[in-house]
């Protein structure tokens, strides 16, 4: 589950070397968190329609 996160961990060590900026990276780890907080999404299983 927290793959991402992860990852961007691993990105912050080569920041310096790439395209991004760690406030950049902070605002996919941020999301990603707050992702991984939510509780799950549901889907409701069909019911019959009234009668």
């Amino acid at each position: 589950m927290a793959e991402r996160l992860a990852n961007l961990d691993d990105e912050y060590d080569i920041v310096e070397y790439g395209d991004r900026t760690s406030a950049q990276v902070d605002a996919d780890v941020l999301a990603e968190a707050l992702r991984l907080t939510q509780p799950p999404r549901v889907t409701p299983e069909p019911t019959d329609p009234p009668t």
